[in-house]
């Protein structure tokens, strides 16, 4: 019994090492092939930690499924088998420790890459961001609304922003739940009846949602009927065009 465990095992680890580098490689085309565009700083932060994920998911989807298709092929029961099914009891030793030990290292990696490693780069760029444009943004059932107090502008229906310029977010809502987020910035906030919140982005990419669909305002959060075309029009161009706007948003 022993020595067919061992050989069981055994054909596992083989089938992991022949399946582990063929789905990673699938995972690196798809990423390459069919990630969604980034266009902030953020975006790229969320978009390593997300490729980082994915490639540690794909591993142990194979890592679980492999030992019980296996057993499920090579100790399936006979047909002819008419014996009551048996209880096992045995434990095979050396893949229950392989097993938890490579459960813990997993869960110890993404704790801190990139789940830490990353919380600390987006705090960092916030912390970093000196004299940001602020935009306040507000939610409300099903629209959105954006003022610029320092440019004196209020209540826009389309958010334009300057490229490569960090700005802060202030964002509120004046009903129920929303989350404000920019598909192709790759971050979002939620919003909280009640409470002022706010988020610093700096866009990469000049875009407009004509250009790009995932250049948009979306809510991201269940918030009623309306939800889905809770959407606004964003911009991101060039300094001098973003103070074109301005100029001409004062008359």
């Amino acid at each position: 019994m022993k020595r067919n465990l061992w050989r069981d095992f055994i054909n596992v680890v083989i089938i992991w090492a022949i399946l582990i580098p063929i789905a990673q490689t699938f995972v690196f085309w798809s990423i390459d092939h069919l990630w969604p565009a980034v266009g902030s700083l953020q975006g790229e932060i969320t978009k390593d930690a997300l490729t980082f994920i994915y490639h540690v998911t794909v591993m142990v989807f194979i890592l679980v499924t492999v030992p019980f298709v296996y057993a499920a092929i090579v100790h399936r029961v006979p047909l002819d088998d008419k014996q009551s099914a048996q209880i096992h009891t045995h434990a095979f030793s050396p893949f229950t420790f392989v097993w938890l030990g490579v459960s813990i290292m997993i869960n110890t990696v993404v704790f801190v890459y990139p789940g830490m490693v990353g919380l600390e780069q987006l705090w960092n760029i916030s912390a970093d961001a000196k004299d940001p444009l602020v935009v306040d943004v507000t939610g409300q059932q099903w629209q959105w609304s954006f003022s610029y107090p320092k440019q004196g502008i209020m209540n826009s229906p389309v958010l334009e922003v300057p490229v490569d310029q960090p700005i802060k977010f202030i964002v509120k809502s004046d009903d129920v739940m929303h989350s404000f987020w920019v598909p192709i910035w790759g971050i979002k906030q939620a919003l909280v009846p009640g409470m002022t919140r706010s988020i610093v982005i700096t866009p990469t990419e000049e875009v407009t949602t004509d250009q790009n669909p995932l250049a948009r305002v979306q809510c991201s959060w269940d918030c009623g009927l309306g939800h889905a075309q809770m959407r606004a029009v964003v911009k991101v161009v060039s300094d001098k065009e973003f103070k074109a706007w301005v100029a001409s948003q004062s008359f």
